[in-house]
């Protein structure tokens, strides 16, 4: 998602809430999968719901209700005051949302910010998109949408640029392989440092110094970063993490049942993990 911050540290100061959670509307048969705000009419927190199955929805608003969003603004002194009251909590798991927040609600002043009304540069109509990526299936369709020719999430807004970590990597390319294969890269994001050598890429995003080499097929798959993916090996619909080597015509996303015995296979998408290998040890 995209936010301007300093609005809702406005609306903050001007409710003189000691808490304000960044909330965003949801059809109200989908909340039950997040945590839920219930509101009074100002939109005064009444009460923390989470994943239960019959939250309430917004006053007026049968239809709806309103789903946290995970980002929080306290008053210093509050924040201080409540983590050391639940760092003494022994029954307390040490989670905002599901511990913090539920017990200061009839305690402390706390507003729901309305994340629709934030207005970010370069962005028309309403700002109405964010993601939780907490499971796979998630984390996978957020991410892929990216290659879109207009994904839901544009990151080429000059208005709003995102400022994340740079890199000292050189460009990427796509490039001819020693046999003259031409290296095909097609509806993809492609990080610097990465080379498609001969190889093809379709629908994909592939992260930092990731090696495509000749005749090798990625499609509709995310490869996270320092990845060598050699010559003839297919990936399809998979994660790869970083730091693999998928071998010389190896087949990942074919045959999902001789998948599930080597990888993780998402059960929502079926989709395959390949997980982080360090020292002959899969984490």
């Amino acid at each position: 998602y995209f936010m301007d911050i300093r609005q809702m540290i406005d609306f903050h100061l001007k409710k003189g809430a000691d808490v304000t959670v960044a909330t965003i509307p949801f059809p109200i048969a989908e909340c039950r999968r997040f945590g839920v705000v219930a509101v009074k009419e100002d939109w005064q927190v009444l009460e923390f719901q989470e994943k239960v199955p019959n939250p309430k929805p917004i006053p007026g608003n049968p239809q709806e209700g309103l789903v946290s969003m995970g980002n929080y603004i306290f008053n210093t002194e509050v924040l201080l005051e409540e983590l050391e009251i639940d760092a003494a909590d022994l029954n307390s798991s040490h989670d905002f949302g599901k511990d913090i927040l539920p017990r200061i609600c009839n305690t402390r002043l706390v507003f729901a910010y309305d994340f629709r009304q934030n207005k970010v540069p370069g962005i028309e109509g309403q700002n109405v998109y964010w993601r939780d990526v907490g499971t796979i299936a998630a984390y996978y369709e957020a991410n892929i949408d990216l290659k879109n020719p207009l994904p839901k999430l544009n990151l080429y807004n000059p208005q709003w640029p995102v400022r994340s970590v740079k890199y000292h990597d050189p460009p990427a390319k796509v490039v001819i392989d020693a046999q003259g294969r031409i290296g095909h890269l097609e509806n993809s994001l492609i990080a610097g440092g990465s080379i498609v050598s001969g190889g093809w890429v379709r629908d994909s995003i592939i992260g930092r110094n990731v090696f495509v080499s000749s005749g090798a097929v990625v499609e509709d798959s995310i490869i996270i970063g320092n990845v060598i993916i050699e010559e003839g090996a297919q990936v399809r619909r998979a994660i790869i993490d970083e730091g693999n080597v998928i071998g010389q015509g190896e087949q990942i996303g074919y045959d999902l049942n001789k998948d599930a015995e080597r990888f993780y296979l998402d059960p929502d998408l079926e989709i395959v993990v390949v997980r982080k290998k360090i020292e002959n040890r899969t984490l």
